[in-house]
């Protein structure tokens, strides 16, 4: 029943990216007799061969793994879609967009690895976003200040806008791939929280 799980959610993942098995196999650099043995049901994979295969398919690992319990995806997806949507509250409460992501990490992020990333990529870019919003923030009071012409203090303006705007239509497209295949994409960030470094014994 396990092998059955495993091959039809690589199957699905596969379609659902308009792959064949041949392209799946050369960007993943797993072998077509291997993803054919696998959607067959008649192997038991190892973990390094799905996280290829999840690579490939720009999907986490556990979207191809069998669930123990059928209610845990349901369960995973709902923390996801909090952590991803609760920084709309920091357009009303300042700070409300780092402060509570951070809070959710912490808490869930030993429970599994998914927390883990995907609470690293919302802090990550929400802190790019604050940042850049206090930069034009505080364009708004030291440019006129100092003289500076209306084209720099346009620049700021679009700045301090565009930032609020940016972060705004990302949050929202991050709850609909959560929902869609509890993917995440985040086009700029700086890597405040780095994935710690395993030394290798």
């Amino acid at each position: 029943m396990e092998k059955q799980s495993l091959s039809k959610n690589l199957i699905y993942q596969r379609k659902l990216k308009g792959y064949s098995q041949e392209k799946l196999a050369e960007l993943s650099g797993v072998t077509v007799r291997t993803i054919q043995r696998i959607e067959r049901g008649d192997v038991n994979s190892h973990m390094n061969t799905l996280k290829l295969l999840a690579d490939a398919l720009e999907v986490d690992i556990q979207a191809l793994l069998p669930l123990e319990n059928p209610k845990e995806e349901a369960i995973q997806t709902k923390w996801l879609l909090l952590l991803h949507s609760v920084p709309l509250l920091g357009s009303l409460i300042p700070l409300v967009n780092i402060l509570i992501p951070i809070f959710i990490w912490i808490h869930k992020r030993e429970d599994n690895p998914i927390y883990d990333r995907h609470g690293r990529a919302v802090i990550n870019f929400q802190l790019t976003i604050t940042l850049l919003f206090l930069l034009g923030l505080m364009g708004f009071f030291i440019f006129p200040l100092m003289g500076e012409g209306a084209g720099v203090f346009f620049s700021i303006v679009g700045i301090y806008f565009g930032a609020i705007i940016f972060n705004v239509v990302f949050i929202v497209l991050n709850i609909f791939l959560v929902l869609r295949s509890r993917r995440m994409f985040y086009p700029i960030a700086i890597p405040f929280l780095r994935k710690p470094v395993v030394a290798k014994v």
